[in-house]
């Protein structure tokens, strides 16, 4: 098991225009000191398991993935209001 606690980055707000963030800057950056993603890289790059281009190729591939799941999401049709529950419980 593997547990990631991390910070919150962006304001729980996205509405347009969005207000300032009204979190210290100084907290913010000290928390990305401790960001699991970047540390945990940091190790695998330590321990010799993986390199700087091989990480940066997994963010690459996980963000065009990401990309790719939106717009999928966008370009298909609205689900029925009767398919709500559909799959929530298992048998």
């Amino acid at each position: 098991m593997l547990e990631c606690m991390t910070h919150r980055w962006r304001i729980h707000s996205e509405q347009r225009g969005n207000p300032a963030d009204p979190r210290p800057r100084e907290a913010l950056e000290a928390a990305q000191q401790h960001d699991p993603i970047t540390v945990f890289g940091a190790k695998l790059q330590e321990q010799g398991v993986a390199t700087a281009a091989t990480l940066v190729q997994v963010d690459r591939d996980v963000r065009e993935a990401i990309e790719a799941a939106v717009a999928f999401a966008k370009a298909s049709p609205l689900p029925q209001p009767e398919d709500a529950l559909q799959d929530v419980f298992a048998p």
